[in-house]
């Protein structure tokens, strides 16, 4: 009996190797062959106009908070001319991943499961769609999420070992997943509920409130930077005000997306009484994302809050509602997710990340870094200073940016050829399709358009090819 039990030990370790293989293998497969989504150029160029010595909001156009850029522009010492900064990248953005796959486990073992259950929660996490398609990329959200995630589990460590290093360590991750991105705010208020309602002593309570001076003079340290530089008030505008006047058509185009987290969250209300004070905490984070999501997600990296939260509670909750054959049902899960996985691969489009790394190589070697470029939405490139001045991507959201504040003139494409003399310039028509109409919707017909570029005018100046202009001298 005993040599059974042993065996059947021994066989659930074994299988749980190869799931682990087979997923990690596949995350990375998907990695670093993916396409790169538009907001991965984005963050690389606001990195690489950071490592220059611009100052976002100020001198070039922004409305995301900035830590994601300021952690990466160092790398750029080695990179800025490098057609391999897209693999880069990517692997930046694994290493990010690691660490939420760490605190989802450390996370997991407060909750109520053990181990073994808390590593299948960190392997769910890696096959979640939203995290196969976004969690794969270089953006603040994913960095965010990584510093919330830590900050909770370092709390956690403060309310069971009542450690105060813990709870400092704590709020500095919770003020840095907000420097990384301001969507984190509504998860940074209920956190704050959560501590308020937890149950302490009064010497506990003085020291949470002694110890906020750590995040509000991180925050005032930045308010004080932004003022100097006076960049304050495009800050403020530029993150919140435009964030907040921005109205975007459509939702995510599958809305089978919400179907399990809100089966999850239906369970996990049932479950709420019979949980320790870390679960109802995690249970209660969670929800607060579901409605998030279910109020707002037009784009699929916005439902990634939720998933470090749903891999952990649905690990509980199976354990709960199947006891003794937990592990079978969760491998038996993770099948069926590994199978899609590898069905998603199947049927990915012929755009992959080297053919990046390719037009990069190419731009590299006919620019140097002193050169401006006009950059199209499926220009990769090398990092060139953008010649479109202030208002360099996004159209939809510059052109609103512009509307509202008229911070800088708006970029008139051709007179910015005629003055500046680009060296290169994509040879497509994308970075005009952006375009708003009176109501400040993004829509696509019956709306104010960009100027397109006069190609019939370049001809005596660029030499022309597939995919870019080149300046003759």
């Amino acid at each position: 009996m005993i040599n059974s039990y042993k065996n059947k030990g021994f066989l659930s370790k074994i299988v749980l190797v190869l799931f682990a293989i087979v997923v990690v293998a596949l995350y990375l497969y998907n990695s670093f062959t993916y396409h790169l989504n538009v907001d991965e150029r984005e963050h690389v160029y606001s990195s690489y106009m950071i490592y220059n010595g611009y100052l976002p909001y100020k001198d070039f156009f922004e409305h995301h908070h900035p830590l994601l850029w300021y952690t990466f522009a160092p790398f750029l010492k080695w990179f800025k001319n490098s057609p391999e900064i897209w693999y880069i990248i990517r692997v930046y953005a694994v290493v990010i991943n690691i660490g939420i796959l760490y605190y989802i486990y450390k996370i997991g073992e407060f909750v109520g499961i053990n181990k073994r259950e808390a590593i299948v929660a960190s392997l769910l996490y890696l096959t979640f769609y939203a995290v196969w398609v976004g969690g794969k990329e270089f953006r603040p959200d994913s960095l965010g999420l990584l510093f919330f995630t830590a900050g909770i589990y370092y709390f956690f460590v403060y309310v069971q070992k009542t450690d105060f290093r813990k709870l400092i360590i704590s709020y500095v991750l919770f003020f840095l997943s907000f420097m990384t991105m301001q969507k984190m705010s509504l998860s940074l208020f209920v956190m704050g509920l959560i501590i308020l309602f937890l149950p302490r002593t009064k010497k506990n309570i003085k020291l949470e409130i002694w110890w906020l001076v750590v995040p509000l003079y991180g925050a005032l340290g930045y308010v004080g930077y932004l003022y100097y530089n006076d960049a304050l008030k495009d800050y403020f505008e530029l993150n919140w005000i435009l964030n907040l006047e921005l109205s975007i058509v459509g939702r995510l185009y599958n809305r089978l997306l919400f179907i399990a987290p809100i089966l999850v969250s239906l369970v996990c209300l049932c479950l709420f009484r019979t949980g320790n004070y870390y679960c109802r905490a995690i249970i209660i984070l969670f929800e607060v994302q579901v409605i998030i999501v279910l109020w707002y997600a037009p784009f699929i990296h916005y439902l990634l809050p939720m998933y470090p939260f749903m891999a952990v509670l649905l690990v509980y909750c199976i354990k709960k509602l199947f006891a003794s054959n937990t592990i079978f049902v969760l491998y038996g899960l993770m099948f069926a997710l590994i199978l899609r996985g590898g069905y998603l691969i199947n049927s990915y489009d012929s755009s992959t990340l080297s053919s990046y790394v390719k037009m990069s190589r190419i731009e590299l070697n006919v620019t140097n870094e002193n050169d401006k470029i006009i950059p199209g939405d499926i220009w990769s490139g090398g990092l060139r200073k953008s010649a479109l001045g202030y208002y360099w991507f996004g159209w939809s959201i510059a052109l609103l940016d512009y509307k509202l504040f008229k911070r800088h003139e708006f970029p008139d494409l051709n007179k910015i050829i005629k003055e500046k003399k680009p060296k290169l310039i994509a040879n497509n028509d994308a970075v005009m399709m952006g375009c708003l109409n009176d109501k400040n919707e993004q829509v696509l017909e019956q709306c104010y358009r960009l100027q397109l570029i006069d190609k019939a005018s370049l001809e005596d100046d660029y030499r022309v090819s597939d995919f870019i202009y080149l300046r003759k001298y």
